[in-house]
């Protein structure tokens, strides 16, 4: 197949499919009509024949001169038994008296061209000129164009024997018209005759040659293949004195120079020729040049491409890259887009040429700070120092301020610096210098904290008009200052915690992550404090709120198992919402995420991973139709993460219950889960509160009030409506938490959904300070637990009254635990026990208001002090030396932890260093080798090498003794002699303060023995 493309006055054939020669058989025409005298259709049917047909149009093609009767005596196969030559008709000629000429004048001949006339006779009656058959004779003549003939014949008649003979004659006509005349010679009247039939006059054709493709353009350096076909030999000519003698031929890396026209002639078997011409243009190939050649940028740049050369580009490159245009930009470029590129250039023929450049990229440094470090310290401040951070791909600049500086207290941000050719990447974070003594990260294991990293799960929130409103609630000692910054919304704002123990920080609505679904943006929430604080979190809009405590650095972990809500609406996605979030607190951080229905076109149960930075944010939330929740989705990183989970807008427990709520808590990861959790009723509430338990083992058996109720496995969620107090007991660690139920379950107004996790007992603290909601909401209340009535719970500096309490029941003996539901004002509220007795308790906060509400736990925590780690240096050590490069010199330094685990300490110089002579500070800090956050602990002391004082040996001079010492420079030395050793005297001849050169020294007085020694300060 070829395709014409025009091209203004040329015609390009693109070649699109091989061509092969094809040889046509070229067969001699016969010039001659009705040469076997058929007409159209046989002219008598069988077995009879016609002798009355017309002599001018009886047998078309044929004319006779005779007239009368038997002008054409046409037969059939049949009739006296002499069937036809060719087809079913025949001629009989001179069959009566009269003589008879039949002839046809053949017309269209080629003159010059080798012409044939034959056909085939037969007599009919007796032997050939012989009596009775004389008219078997007859004559046959050429005129015209050539003159043969008269040619006499005398056909023998057809007998089984003899049929019939043929006749051929050749000859060059020399006019294109030819008569053939078939001739009766005179006879006498008797029936017999000759009979003729399959006449023919034929030439060799002139051959007929096509050539294929025609017109074709051809780049310079290809191959290009001529076929030509007709029957005969071929002679080809061509530029350049170019000769092929056969059907195809093909012209290899063509050059300029073949360019022009190729004449191919055809000689066919019969002597005929004919010519046929093609003309080949040979473009030259376009110069494919690309300007900016192969390079090395930096990621973020952007990159100009440029390609000259011809009339038409075609681009590749990585990752299925495309371009049709000389130049274009890849803009702010990343890793992916490096490899090569490659353009294919078509010039004004329509050749091709390819160039290829090399891109590469390279990144800026990759910088990962220290975690946030909370420390101690009195006066204008304290030395911190801290390990450098982690630079992949570049060069370490500075940290400012420096480690090793002076921080003063309060909260002091760090930026380092690292470059490299692209330029250079910063990373902060906290240094918190806090008056007091010395506290140790590893134990700083409570709600309270200096450090927080937070964020605020999507609530429910249509309406323009009514944005979320995002605040913070502050808990701790008067004056304890900080900072709440959101660095994606460019947000900070400084606080300082008035007498009344509480403050607030509203936050702007964005930091709500609102639609954001399967995505990750800048919108963490970083608070930090010079001491430590409770942190209580509010996403209020009208008719959809709730709170969740904040954890603070020091309980975060890298595993999680969720504990959400599910979607309980069918065909309305906007009210569904199983959500969760997650916060990233360092750098370079890799979240897996094993979701547990599918969601975000992440197939259940299978895992994908999530790259976050710190203080970016992540949420996945479910829209799809009810029973789909995200609880039990399982979530694990390499580096600490806040996680929290809920629901957009939960109806609780069923669709057919209004009002829905949004519904959040911050999680606990999974090290952190319990076995025994105790809760009360929630107040108001007359028709008992939703629980939801989640399991992070399998074969996880789960007790309510004494009965088993469930056995779970990993990641599955047992769900329960329970009517009074609930005492919830596992052998393997779960996570409970309560849900109050939608308004409409109980047909109370002031009242709509929350979630609060239920703290484990374990995690029960001695202290909480507590904030109830200012929101507009109408009640407050606060739920006890205690695990025995020996000692009282205060409030606000109020014994609680022992008749509040009631015991808690079990189905078997009694739980041991007792409860209380506590109305309060909204505000501050602190919750002790008294001194010198302390027992530890569980608080939870929440809060009605019309079809509104809010929960979140007090506090939580462990049990262990916050003074609990501790290290200790050795007093200065001073050693002696008389090697010539210093003493090796090993010490310990001890670190305890009075909360547990490990504890690494860093030495520097290590302990077994060769110390050099002088004085040396060795600093140590000790920490927490899992990875915790805060600060190192640190102490200092130095090591010492003095030389080995020593002296030449003694010379006596006349009545004088001497030698020389070696001194060193700032070094006193006491040179002493005494008479005797058993009982010595130590007399002091010299006191000689070192330069670091040999001195001499004498005794003059010398009359007897004498003993010296050198001593050194």
């Amino acid at each position: 197949m070829q395709t014409a493309i025009s091209m203004g006055r040329k015609i390009m054939i693109l070649v699109v499919c091989a061509f092969a020669a094809v040889a046509h058989v070229a067969h001699a025409q016969n010039f001659l009509v009705n040469g076997s005298f058929e007409a159209a259709t046989p002219l008598v049917p069988p077995d009879s024949f016609n002798s009355g047909l017309s002599p001018t149009t009886g047998v078309p093609g044929w004319t006779s001169s005779a007239t009368g009767v038997n002008f054409f005596e046409i037969w059939s196969n049949t009739v006296n038994g002499i069937p036809a030559s060719a087809g079913t008709n025949q001629l009989e000629i001179n069959a009566k008296s009269a003589d008879q000429t039949v002839s046809q004048a053949v017309t269209n001949l080629t003159i010059g061209r080798p012409t044939t006339f034959c056909f085939d006779y037969t007599g009919r009656n007796g032997a050939a000129g012989d009596p009775p058959t004389p008219n078997n004779d007859f004559t046959v003549a050429l005129s015209g164009g050539v003159t043969i003939g008269p040619v006499s014949l005398d056909p023998s008649a057809y007998t089984a024997a003899g049929g019939w003979q043929h006749f051929c004659t050749n000859f060059i006509p020399r006019t294109s018209t030819v008569t053939i005349t078939f001739r009766g010679l005179p006879h006498v009247a008797v029936a017999s005759g000759a009979h003729i039939d399959n006449v023919s006059l034929t030439q060799s054709p002139r051959p007929t040659v096509t050539i294929e493709p025609d017109g074709q353009t051809v780049c310079v350096g290809q191959n290009v293949t001529f076929t030509a076909s007709g029957e005969g030999s071929y002679a080809w000519t061509g530029p350049n004195g170019f000769k092929a003698n056969t059907a195809a031929f093909t012209l290899t890396k063509v050059t300029a120079a073949m360019a022009g026209s190729y004449t191919v002639i055809v000689t066919g078997t019969g002597g005929g020729t004919a010519t046929a011409s093609v003309t080949l243009a040979v473009s030259a190939l376009p110069v494919a040049a690309i300007a900016t050649g192969d390079r090395t940028v930096c990621a973020g740049q952007d990159v100009p491409f440029t390609a000259s050369g011809g009339t038409s580009y075609v681009w590749t490159g990585p990752n299925g890259f495309k371009a049709n245009t000389a130049a274009f930009t890849l803009t702010k470029v990343t890793a992916a887009m490096a490899g090569s590129y490659t353009v294919i250039v078509t010039g004004a023929g329509g050749c091709t040429a390819t160039a290829s450049v090399t891109l590469a990229v390279s990144a800026l440094p990759v910088l990962t700070c220290p975690p946030t470090i909370t420390t101690n310290g009195s006066g204008t401040g304290v030395v911190v120092r801290f390990a450098d951070p982690k630079v992949t791909g570049g060069t370490l600049q500075s940290c400012v301020p420096a480690s090793g500086s002076v921080f003063p207290l309060g909260t002091t941000f760090v930026t380092c610096s690292a470059t490299n050719a692209c330029g250079t990447t910063t990373c902060t974070f906290d240094v918190t210098v806090v008056a007091g003594e010395q506290e140790a990260s590893p134990c700083d294991r409570t709600s309270m904290g200096r450090g927080f990293w937070l964020t605020f799960p999507a609530n429910y929130a249509p309406d323009p008009a009514n944005r979320p409103q995002l605040s913070l609630h502050l808990a701790g000692r008067a004056n304890v200052s900080g900072q709440v910054s959101i660095p994606g919304l460019a947000f900070v704002a400084h606080w300082t915690i008035p007498a009344s123990g509480v403050t607030t920080v509203d936050l702007p609505w964005q930091a709500d992550l609102g639609s954001l679904n399967d995505g990750v943006t800048n919108k963490g929430i970083r608070v930090t404090a010079t001491d430590k604080i409770a942190v209580y979190a509010m996403n209020h809009v009208s008719f959809t709120s709730d709170a969740y405590l904040g954890l603070p650095d020091g309980m975060l972990g890298t595993n999680y198992i969720v504990l959400a809500y599910p979607n309980v609406i069918t065909g309305v996605p906007e009210l569904n919402g199983s959500e969760f979030a997650i916060v990233a607190t360092e750098d370079n951080t890799a979240v897996t995420i094993k979701p547990r229905v599918t969601t975000g076109g992440h197939a259940a149960g299978v895992p994908f991973t999530v790259p976050m930075n710190r203080g970016t944010t992540y949420q996945l939330i479910n829209t799809d139709n009810a029973p789909n929740d995200l609880t039990g989705t399982v979530i694990s990183a390499d580096k600490p993460i806040g996680v929290f989970s809920g629901h957009r807008s939960a109806n609780i427990p069923r669709a057919d219950r209004f009002f829905s709520d949004t519904v959040v808590e911050q999680l606990l990861p999974t090290a952190d889960w319990g076995t025994n959790f105790v809760a009360m009723p929630l107040a108001t509430r007359i028709g008992g509160d939703t629980y939801r338990i989640v399991a992070a083992e399998a074969n996880t058996s789960v007790r309510l009030n004494g009965n088993v109720i469930a056995t779970l496995n990993g990641g599955e969620v047992y769900e329960q409506i329970v009517m009074g107090p609930a005492h919830v007991t596992s052998d393997k660690g779960i996570l409970v938490a309560q849900f109050a139920n939608s308004s409409d379950f109980d047909s109370v107004a002031k009242s709509d959904p929350f979630m609060v996790l239920v703290p484990p007992t374990n995690l029960f603290l001695d202290e909480y300070l507590v904030f109830s909601m200012t929101n507009g909401f109408a009640s407050h209340y606060l739920n006890i637990v205690v695990s025995s009535m020996t000692a009282a719970i205060i409030l606000d500096g109020n014994p609680i009254s022992q008749s509040s309490f009631s015991q808690i029941p079990s189905a078997g003996p009694a739980s041991g635990f007792y409860g209380a539901q506590v109305s309060v004002t909204p505000g501050k509220h602190l919750l002790t026990t008294p001194s010198p007795v302390s027992q530890r308790f569980g608080v939870i906060v929440y809060g009605f208001g019309e079809y509104v509400s809010y929960g979140y736990p007090a506090g939580m925590g462990f049990a262990c002090s916050n003074k609990c780690f501790s290290i200790r240096c050795p007093d200065n050590i001073v050693v002696h030396s008389t090697d010539a490069i210093g003493q090796r010199v090993t010490f310990q330094v001890p670190a305890t932890n009075a909360c547990g685990g490990k504890v690494a300490v860093m030495c520097n110089p290590p302990s077994g260093s060769v110390f050099p002579f002088g004085t040396t500070v060795v600093q140590c800090e000790a920490g927490d080798p899992t990875g915790g956050t805060g600060s190192t602990v640190s102490c200092s002391f130095t090591v010492t090498v003095a030389r080995t004082p020593t002296i030449s040996p003694v010379v006596l001079a006349g009545d004088r003794l001497s030698f020389s010492l070696p001194t060193d420079a700032g070094v006193t030395f006491y040179v002493e002699y005494t008479t005797m050793l058993t009982q010595p005297n130590w007399i002091l001849l010299r006191t000689i303060v070192g330069d670091g050169s040999v001195v001499p020294v004498t005794d003059p007085v010398a009359k007897e023995a004498r003993f010296y020694r050198v001593r050194k300060e």
